[in-house]
């Protein structure tokens, strides 16, 4: 229904095993997940160089990555239902916010 986030050729096979095992390289990377996958939480200081980095893995048309406090929550349901293999990367997330 809506044009998917990336440019990725899903009918080449990515292998999962070429990605190191860190946590945050296996949340970025272009690996079509499961429904109901856990969100991955980091609380690091200032990733976002990394985390732009990392987003070109997936080819993006618009960088995935937001303040959540910029983001409405039905534009984030929204987003999350364009695809499974792009990460949507909200920073900023404080407990208070763990309602939403």
């Amino acid at each position: 229904k809506n044009p998917c986030d990336h440019r990725i050729d899903l009918r080449a096979e990515v292998d999962p095993s070429r990605f190191p095992a860190d946590p945050l390289v296996d949340a970025m990377s272009p690996v079509p997940q499961e429904m109901g996958s856990q969100a991955v939480f980091l609380s690091q200081p200032d990733l976002s160089i990394i985390l732009a980095t990392l987003a070109r893995m997936s080819g993006p048309t618009r960088l995935p990555i937001a303040p959540f406090w910029s983001v409405r929550p039905d534009k984030i349901i929204r987003d999350l239902g364009h695809t499974n293999v792009q990460p949507l990367v909200l920073t900023g997330i404080r407990s208070k916010d763990k309602k939403f």
